[in-house]
């Protein structure tokens, strides 16, 4: 029974001579892309590409000047409600104040009163 062998790589560079075993060896490199031609599709994609870039620069500018708007306006609206913390602090101490003077002015007008019961009733009953 023969069986048939399949030559081994030893069995290869045995029967392969030097310069072919050196061409064998040469590998290839071939870009699979297809590139693509000059036509009138590359030119109107390459023109919407150009525009939309364009659109891009201009909504970032826009979102830039309104980023600037917002630090500006929250910056004032900061300061403003500095200014009016400090009016409401000024007015809770007024408020203190007066409230202070009132009672000094209840209690004038309720010693006023308590004198002139005295006095009224001192000349009534004159003994």
């Amino acid at each position: 029974m023969n069986i048939l062998r399949s030559p081994t790589r030893s069995d290869l560079r045995d029967t392969l001579s030097d310069s072919q075993l050196n061409e064998s060896k040469i590998v290839t490199f071939r870009n699979k892309r297809k590139l693509p031609e000059e036509n009138e599709d590359i030119t109107v994609i390459k023109k919407e590409v150009c525009e939309l870039t364009n659109k891009m620069s201009q909504i970032m500018s826009m979102l830039t000047t309104i980023c600037t708007n917002q630090k500006e306006l929250m910056e004032k609206i900061s300061s403003d409600v500095a200014d009016l913390k400090e009016q409401i602090t000024e007015m809770k101490s007024t408020i203190r104040h007066v409230n202070k003077e009132n009672k000094i002015i209840k209690s004038d007008i309720s010693n006023l009163l308590e004198k002139n019961k005295t006095n009224e009733q001192k000349i009534l009953n004159p003994s």
